[in-house]
């Protein structure tokens, strides 16, 4: 017999083997831990991944079969109030409709310092005319709060023209338009919602004047006995 097993007590030996095993356990555990949990982690975040992305589809997918099929909604109401393009000529054809409806004549139309601040850009939009009266003053300078595409009024002014009772009117405003986003969003975003203020504007919006545009019709079919001529 060995000293070393001489000097060991009898009870330590019956406990040297559980002990070893146990140690090579936990080792064994620790390294088992350290190489499983990264996989784990890994499937965890995929799983949480595809669980945002079919909320986000089943969001849109309920926005599509829900929406109404109605020829002013939100997105139409938007580009013609804010439209992707200079809408000057947008606005020359709403001032020319409302001045014949009042009747009031215009003498002179101007668009000028186009500049821009960050992505929306602005004019400067001008008119004179002339009314026969003042309430034809008033009822054009109201009719033309209400036109699309939106713009701010700077300045009015009045000037009546003596003995012939007419009224000379000027208006200063600016307008604007925006560029629209160049590409879509992802697919598997969720769509923002708009708030209740942001619907309630585009409602009161709807209820503007929008531009109209003459629609074309394609010419007949003639007999063409000639097809040179």
């Amino acid at each position: 017999m060995s000293i070393f097993a001489q000097k060991v007590n009898p009870n330590l030996k019956v406990l040297i083997v559980p002990i070893l095993v146990i140690g090579i356990v936990l080792v064994l555990s620790l390294v088992l831990v350290q190489r499983g949990i990264p996989p784990v982690n890994g499937k965890i975040k995929e799983f949480r991944s595809a669980q945002e992305e079919e909320t986000a589809l089943t969001q849109k997918l309920n926005s599509l079969t829900s929406a109404q099929l109605d020829p002013l909604d939100s997105a139409e109401v938007a580009v013609f109030a804010l439209p992707g393009k200079n809408p000057a000529m947008w606005l020359v054809s709403q001032a020319k409709i409302t001045s014949s409806e009042i009747p009031v004549e215009l003498s002179k139309i101007s668009i000028s310092n186009k500049s821009e601040a960050e992505a929306v850009v602005s004019s400067e939009f001008s008119l004179e005319f002339e009314a026969g009266d003042y309430p034809a003053f008033l009822s054009f300078i109201k009719d033309m709060t209400v036109i699309l595409p939106i713009y701010s009024l700077k300045s009015v002014e009045l000037e009546s023209k003596g003995e012939l009772d007419t009224f000379q009117g000027e208006i200063d405003s600016t307008f604007y338009w925006s560029n629209f986003p160049k590409t879509l969003p992802p697919l598997t975003q969720a769509l923002e919602e708009l708030s209740s203020e942001e619907t309630d504007l585009l409602g009161e919006i709807s209820n503007y004047k929008f531009p109209s545009f003459t629609d074309l019709t394609p010419s007949e079919r003639q007999d063409r006995p000639q097809p040179f001529n």
